[in-house]
């Protein structure tokens, strides 16, 4: 029965990943869409340290000279990464310091490189449960 309802809040959890704010894709590390073929994807099956260079060169806020400068996270595609794999209380937090400047685009970066890892880990979890469930 504990299997379930860890399965169960697993796949609570990660549903935001499904249900992406109601759009059909992710943006990429250049703020296009996220895809093979225009090689700006970043993959599951990608080391640490793939997805810390990727991540790196993400395209973030163009009107943003300046650390200390007010940013707009709605055209960053970093920030559009962290809608969907940072938790909703500390999502607020980073829109708030990126807005009022509190925060650098390298810092929310590297917050979320802080974050995948975990999405990863429930990811596989998630497959544990159901190979479970799977076997009779």
């Amino acid at each position: 029965m504990s299997g379930l309802i860890t399965c169960a809040a697993i796949h609570s959890q990660s549903r935001r990943l499904f249900a992406y704010r109601g759009k059909r894709c992710f943006p990429g590390l250049d703020g296009r869409k996220m895809s093979k073929s225009y090689e700006n994807a970043i993959y599951l099956s990608d080391s640490p340290e793939e997805i810390q260079k990727k991540v790196g060169s993400m395209i973030t806020d163009p009107q943003r000279l300046r650390k200390n400068d007010p940013g707009n996270p709605e055209v960053c595609s970093a920030y559009a990464l962290h809608k969907v794999f940072t938790e909703l209380a500390d999502l607020r937090e980073t829109e708030e310091k990126c807005r009022g400047g509190a925060i650098g685009c390298v810092a929310c970066k590297r917050c979320w490189r802080t974050t995948y890892p975990i999405f990863l880990n429930l990811l596989e979890t998630r497959e544990k449960c159901w190979r479970q469930a799977r076997t009779p």
